[in-house]
């Protein structure tokens, strides 16, 4: 009976393991329905807005145009970090080429010479 009382647990763990996994995928799924519908209806708001008042789209349109720029004038800015950065550490790597290419090169010795010996 003892052994029996076992099976019966382990029968309960695993079936709840197995509810609470699927419980947890389809809630998860539910809230991604359920904000992709509430973003897609808020551009739509935005877009009936964008044609019901011309003042509001004025603002839109700048307001983007300067997002844009931002957006370039960050990417100049990280472009010339990167640049900078990548000629700072150039000879870095270049020595670490040289370090290899002698390690490698007293391997290959050394392994000749085992072949000889």
């Amino acid at each position: 009976m003892q052994s029996n009382l076992e099976l019966f647990l382990l029968a309960f763990l695993h079936g709840s393991f197995i509810a609470t996994l699927l419980l947890l995928v389809v809630s998860l799924a539910c809230i991604t329905l359920f904000l992709s519908f509430s973003i897609g209806l808020f551009f739509v708001v935005v877009v009936d807005l964008l044609n019901v008042y011309p003042v509001i789209s004025r603002y839109y349109e700048e307001t983007k145009a300067n997002l844009e720029l931002g957006l370039v004038l960050i990417v100049c800015v990280l472009t010339n970090r990167v640049v900078g950065v990548s000629l700072v550490l150039k000879p870095f790597f270049e020595h670490l080429g040289s370090v290899f290419k002698v390690n490698a090169r007293r391997l290959r010795d050394y392994i000749d010479a085992l072949k000889l010996a």
